[in-house]
């Protein structure tokens, strides 16, 4: 269970983690779901209602990166809090159906920037204006394009909706003025991603942009 945070001002608020869940039946019964879980969980209100965000029932086979667009599942407030719950079904008294382990790391809270004004530092206007992509919907490419204020490292990367990564695009410092990054529909194997929903985010110095890609 987490602290209290104060996300009512924050613009994008994502949240990314690392987690490692291993669910191995020691038994099992026919007709009868008795599987490990893992669930994520956030509330706005500190705690008094929760809303789940993921819940994994499939062991991960390693480290597996996250990440979730926190408005997706609430309006962040000033209460806002996260936990994770993992679940071993208990068939008898001191006998489970399963050996599960749940491991989390690398928590963060990722935001591009506050809503209210704050005061201009060097970091301020690392992306100049908006991020466009065209064409969206698209079937076979979509080309993405933003501005660079100041040199910065810049990461570029496609996620679905669970908040896995499919692949990244851009990983490198660049100059500033105005950037391209075509976007195949392929992920980082190079295998061709189903139709349906994605993700970009671009991050640059402390800025995040996101947005939604559609394949079709």
């Amino acid at each position: 269970l987490s602290k209290l945070y104060d996300l009512s001002k924050v613009n994008k608020p994502s949240i990314k983690f690392y987690k490692w869940f291993t669910d191995i039946p020691i038994i099992t019964i026919p007709s009868f779901d008795v599987r490990s879980s893992l669930a994520f969980d956030v509330s706005n209100d500190g705690g008094l209602t929760w809303a789940n965000i993921d819940t994994s029932f499939e062991s991960t086979n390693g480290w597996l990166k996250s990440l979730y667009f926190l408005n997706d599942y609430i309006t962040p407030t000033n209460k806002v809090q996260f936990r994770f719950v993992a679940h071993s079904y208990q068939l008898f008294q001191d006998y489970l159906a399963a050996f599960t382990e749940a491991l989390i790391d690398d928590f963060e809270i990722l935001f591009s920037s506050y809503s209210t004004p704050q005061a201009v530092s060097e970091n301020d206007n690392i992306i100049n204006g908006s991020v466009s992509c065209y064409p969206n919907p698209f079937s076979t490419s979509t080309t993405i394009l933003y501005e660079l204020g100041t040199p910065s490292h810049v990461n570029l990367g496609i996620f679905d909706l669970l908040g896995n990564e499919i692949t990244t695009l851009v990983d490198e410092y660049q100059d500033g003025g105005r950037r391209v990054a075509v976007w195949n529909c392929s992920d980082m194997s190079g295998n061709k991603v189903n139709f349906g929903m994605y993700i970009y985010k671009l991050q640059a110095g402390g800025q995040f942009y996101t947005g939604k890609l559609i394949v079709e």
